[in-house]
């Protein structure tokens, strides 16, 4: 599978001529958009007031850069296992069962960190991170839906 996305990026960047420059300056555009989009959205539901007309975008271009980075990891942590682990795990099975869990799992955790992070970073009222990821109230499944905190 990687071999035939990496073939394809290939393909497109001997195909892409001139255009290359102008394309790359519109999808940077067109994802600040986006993220001005979720953090007007973010701020709204904080029911706080958003950014001035010159720190949106800028939040914009920061909060792309950090899932840039986020997409990248949770990318390029699969594909470098994969390269050691022949290396590495190459004698036992169980070694093999950890590295496939490991895998599966790291990609995961580092999709739940961005969003995180995003959702950290992204409404001008300061969040903690306990404010964030956890629901405000867990429900308990014993003797139907009660929840835990009043």
């Amino acid at each position: 599978m990687q071999r035939y996305i990496f073939a394809t990026i290939a393909g497109v960047i001997k195909a892409r001529g001139q255009a290359g420059a102008v394309a790359f300056l519109i999808l940077i555009w067109a994802a600040i958009q986006c993220f001005t989009t979720l953090i007007y959205a973010t701020n709204r539901a904080w029911d706080t007031e958003g950014y001035n007309w010159w720190r949106l975008p800028l939040k914009s271009l920061a909060l792309l850069g950090i899932t840039e980075g986020a997409v990248l990891l949770g990318m390029g942590v699969p594909v470098l296992a994969n390269m050691v682990k022949s290396w590495l795990f190459a004698a036992s099975d169980l070694h093999s069962w950890v590295y496939a869990l490991g895998s599966f799992v790291m990609p995961l955790f580092v999709v739940f960190l961005g969003l995180s992070l995003f959702y950290r970073l992204a409404p001008r009222r300061p969040t903690r991170f306990a404010q964030v990821w956890p629901p405000p109230c867990a429900p308990r499944f014993s003797f139907g839906w009660r929840k835990i905190c009043s």
